[in-house]
């Protein structure tokens, strides 16, 4: 048991949420229920997305005055925090808004966390007898950003409206609304000021350790950026700040770029030749995989589902000591957020291979060579000459070096309107696609009538005149 939370705070976060919902919806007839009723304002029976933010915000505030994670190691608590609030969204699906419904689901996913979290922590007692090994290791596992990526999209509003106190704050200008996605996706694949690794990768980072401690609340309750006393730099914010422009990624978009385009791109190749070469090829991403698909369970994680699971992720530990080097795959899988980057201006898949696969890798590879005791090589690039774009400048940080960012000068005005305006362009954008769809599939209807007419044209004549004297028979 690696968790604590206040049952009493918890039921009495939720009571003063919900409880009010609850009676209404519980006394349809009642005075009060008329009243909302003639105000216009909706009572959902059904937990939903805004609902979400709410539970949320009261495990927060629980989570200050106590912490649920103790005792543990700042990345395994930091991987805890993410594998509960990715339990809670997925079992709330349908949820009735009931105190006591509310109050079961999040104890059972504190539940699930804990169990998942005890694995991890038994294997690195049973695998790792040196203590900066099982560190390494945790180091390692907690650096899987698919959790920060899914968990970003459940609790986006948050963090954007985090981010956002954070930006004016410091008086940084906002993005020019027609440049916002192009400029963010570009600059997010670009190396940060320190060239330490990609945007992207700093930008999760920083969410993975800070995102409920980005900004606190004053004396009177008024919410204030929390970035000096964390050590945030002007260029930690920016890229935070690049992140929140990627609205069009939903939740599995991103983790699937995660997966896929990044973490599937990675190879390695290993020294003992009678091993299963597949297995071994893919020991990190089955280690990440296996721990992010033990987060998507619902039910109650069995000992047989223990014992699995334990089992799966002592392989690939295995299969880590046989690593000899490592390299970035020629091809990167396309996944729909991989696509959006690279038909952007200014992309080159060089540059996001050097730039972001490759910086991953680099952290993946410090921590497996602690691991193991062995200096593990990293492969040289192989140079692609079939770029996505008319970029051929091959340098470190070219993806930056288009256009610098049209910025404005800050005004709340502006910062009201720019996710609206964000959500309208998207809403817009499929719109368009689907009537395209549809416009497609009429011309193929007609292209097929056209030629059963060619092909069969007595019989055609006949359906025709059969129809024309049902129409006329009265």
């Amino acid at each position: 048991m690696t968790s604590f939370i206040d049952e009493n705070g918890l039921e009495e976060q939720i009571q003063k949420r919900f409880g009010w919902r609850q009676q209404i919806l519980e006394n349809k007839y009642s005075n009060t229920q008329k009243k909302i009723e003639n105000t216009n304002v909706i009572i959902h029976e059904i937990i939903r997305n805004e609902d979400m933010n709410i539970i949320y915000t009261a495990l927060a505030e629980i989570n200050e005055k106590t912490p649920i994670f103790t005792d543990l190691p700042e990345p395994l608590a930091n991987l805890a925090y993410n594998i509960f609030y990715k339990q809670i969204y997925d079992r709330f699906w349908e949820l009735k808004c009931k105190k006591e419904d509310i109050i079961s689901k999040i104890k059972n996913s504190l539940a699930n966390t804990d169990a998942i979290i005890d694995i991890i922590k038994k294997i690195a007692e049973d695998e790792f007898s040196d203590k900066d090994k099982e560190q390494a290791f945790y180091r390692l596992i907690g650096n899987n950003h698919m959790f920060m990526a899914s968990v970003y999209i459940i609790r986006k509003e948050f963090y954007i409206s985090s981010i956002d106190i954070v930006r004016k704050d410091l008086k940084m200008p906002k993005l020019d609304q027609k440049a916002t996605i192009p400029i963010a996706i570009i600059e997010l694949c670009g190396l940060t000021e320190s060239k330490d690794c990609s945007r992207l990768q700093r930008a999760l980072d920083i969410l993975m350790k800070h995102g409920d401690n980005l900004i606190i609340r004053d004396e009177k309750g008024v919410k204030q950026s929390n970035a000096g006393n964390l050590g945030l730099s002007n260029d930690d914010i920016y890229s935070l700040y690049l992140l929140t422009k990627t609205h069009e990624w939903e939740h599995m978009d991103f983790t699937d770029f995660l997966y896929h385009s990044i973490y599937r791109s990675i190879n390695v190749q290993h020294n003992d030749e009678n091993n299963d070469e597949q297995s071994l090829e893919y020991s990190i991403i089955s280690l990440y995989n296996i721990l992010y698909n033990m987060s998507l369970m619902q039910s109650d994680i069995s000992d047989t589902s223990k014992e699995e699971n334990k089992n799966k992720i002592k392989k690939c530990i295995n299969q880590l000591k046989n690593i000899k080097s490592m390299g970035v795959n020629d091809d990167i899988i396309r996944t729909y957020a991989y696509s959006d980057i690279s038909i952007q201006e200014g992309f080159n898949i060089n540059n996001f291979k050097e730039n972001v696969i490759l910086r991953y890798l680099k952290l993946m590879k410090s921590n497996i060579s602690e691991i193991i005791d062995t200096d593990i090589s990293i492969e040289e690039i192989k140079i692609s000459e079939n770029n996505t774009s008319n970029n051929s400048d091959n340098s470190e940080n070219s993806l930056s070096k288009i256009s610098p960012p049209v910025l404005n000068p800050s005004n709340d005005e502006s910062i009201k309107h720019e996710h609206k305006q964000d959500e309208k362009s998207s809403i817009s954008f499929y719109i368009t696609k689907t009537i395209s769809i549809i416009i497609v599939i009429f011309i193929l209807i007609i292209m097929i009538i056209l030629s059963i007419i060619g092909i069969y044209p007595d019989e055609a004549k006949r359906i025709v005149n059969t129809l024309n004297n049902s129409l006329f028979i009265r």
